[in-house]
């Protein structure tokens, strides 16, 4: 019994210590390429290059893939973010580009005992790429079997070959391992030699990239993908790749099916057939997704794209993934933080209804009808139903709220939703009200402006806003504060005015 507690604690110590090594190169790797791109020393102009590179070593049947080009990431750009939230450095007026350099060869020198600026600013380029090329779940919804590869992009072959050896000697000597080679149509790699496969680390130098992965398949995945047929010319992907701006910094792609289908079993065993018949005509409709994140202006822009399957899609869904000019961005101002915007609040609340439903959970439609009996409304009817245009979640700055008053966060946030019965919705407001007040959840204030109906839900003892709710120019919101919603509705430019 003792010497099998041993053994197992062993094990996972090995194990651990070389993940560790693994996540440590990983993320060093990442933050170097940052550097080296953004302080470009040799003065390579890399900004024009192609932007998905490492796709080029992904299977076409990957399941996830998570790229970063850097090259669309200017120091001028990244020090305003990164002072928003470091009032040190803003204060000092620090690069983010100088910290992060000082920070690397902190990292390398006490991690791998290695130089990040003499041993990987000579040869890293500036794209990066994960993969999902296998993914396996049991029924309990964890990963059963993961394959993946980490490519980084390499400029100077020679100097990547030495940076690759140095790194495999610092990896045996921490490790107490040794390495074996495999050759796989003509490139070598170096595979961690350990007693339990999980354990394996790996990594080579196939044509301009360098991969990093633990399984023997997963390169010879990667090295094939290279010289046939890759993630990157498949159809699928560079359609809804296509629909992102070319200026991302960082790209996410999920081939759909794969994803979708690779949990349906788990979710069939959790949930019961019912509400895995929902679920599999849900991710029916999912062909694939992409997300693109850039800098634009002061703040960081997320952008999705989906390619939806005609046939599995009703008229009704196919209106929440509308595209087209957001209302709320030209009713937002320009100083937003966040805007999340999407279509039809209704139907992605009937959908939860229906899920939750499909399990004949009695305790939930209780639930519904004491909520009912307690605020005077039926949240489905009443309220949710009415939700049937844009809908947008924002934050902004503000000084107001309870946010900023308690937990000194000089930040607000509002949620506006689109609606085709503002009176309705404004019947909901004042039932919540008198109610809210009965309940014992604070105090409410009315209040109107010529934009709209606003309540105020203040905190019984230190008369703080909790939050404001109301109705304005067709459009249902809640808000940190009074002022937030306010500020909403105010002449002044809007996001959509900003650049």
């Amino acid at each position: 019994m003792d010497e099998q507690l041993i053994e197992t604690t062993g094990v996972s110590n090995h194990r651990t210590r070389n993940i560790i090594i693994l996540t440590g190169v990983g993320i060093g790797l990442i933050l170097a390429i940052a550097a080296v791109i953004l302080l470009d020393p040799f003065g390579l102009n890399l900004l024009g290059r192609g932007m998905e590179i490492p796709a080029q070593a992904m299977p076409p049947e990957v399941v996830f893939y998570l790229g970063m080009d850097l090259r669309n990431l200017q120091s001028e750009d990244l020090d305003p973010i990164v002072w928003a939230f470091s009032e040190d450095l803003k204060q000092d007026q620090v690069s983010a580009i100088d910290r992060m350099n000082e920070e690397l060869d902190k990292l390398f020198e006490d991690g791998l005992g290695m130089s990040f600026t003499e041993d990987v600013m000579p040869w890293v380029g500036g794209a990066i790429g994960f993969g999902l090329t296998d993914l396996e779940m049991d029924r309990y919804g964890g990963p059963e079997e993961v394959e993946f590869i980490l490519a980084f992009e390499v400029r100077d072959k020679g100097a990547a070959d030495e940076f690759l050896m140095k790194f495999k000697d610092r990896v045996a000597e921490e490790s107490g391992e040794g390495f074996s080679e495999e050759t796989y149509q003509a490139v070598t790699i170096h595979i961690l030699d350990t007693q339990y496969e999980y354990e394996q680390i790996a990594f080579c130098r196939s044509d301009g990239l360098i991969l990093f992965g633990q399984y023997e398949s997963a390169f010879k995945g990667a090295i094939d993908a290279q010289s046939g047929e890759s993630l990157a010319d498949t159809l699928n992907f560079r359609e809804v790749i296509g629909s992102l701006p070319p200026d991302r910094i960082v790209t996410m792609f999920i081939n759909g099916e794969k994803y979708f289908n690779t949990f349906s079993d788990t979710f069939s065993w959790l949930y019961g057939t019912d509400l895995s018949d929902l679920y599999s005509e849900t991710a029916g409709m999912m062909l694939d997704i992409a997300m693109g994140l850039s800098v634009a202006d002061v703040g960081i822009r997320m952008d999705m794209a989906y390619k939806l399957d005609p046939e599995a899609i009703s008229e009704e869904t196919l209106e929440g993934f509308a595209v087209g000019e957001s209302r709320t961005a030209q009713i937002l101002p320009e100083t937003t933080l966040l805007h999340i915007y999407s279509h039809r609040l209704d139907l992605v609340w009937q959908s939860m209804i229906d899920a939750i439903s499909a399990m004949e959970d009695a305790d939930f439609e209780e639930s519904m009808e004491m909520f009912e009996l307690t605020f005077g409304f039926d949240i489905n009817d009443d309220l949710f139903a009415k939700l049937d245009g844009e809908w947008a979640f924002a934050l902004m700055p503000s000084s107001a709220g309870f946010l900023s008053e308690f937990l000194e966060v000089p930040i607000g946030f509002s949620l506006l939703a689109e609606t085709s019965d503002p009176d309705g919705l404004l019947e909901v407001s004042e039932a919540f009200s008198s109610n809210a007040e009965l309940q014992g959840l604070g105090e409410v204030e009315k209040s109107q402006d010529e934009w709209g109906t606003y309540f105020d839900l203040l905190d019984m003892y230190s008369g703080t806003v909790i939050f404001t709710y109301g109705v304005g120019d067709d459009l249902f919101v809640i808000g940190s504060s009074k002022d937030v919603l306010q500020s909403i509705f105010s002449d002044r430019p809007s996001l959509s005015e900003s650049e």
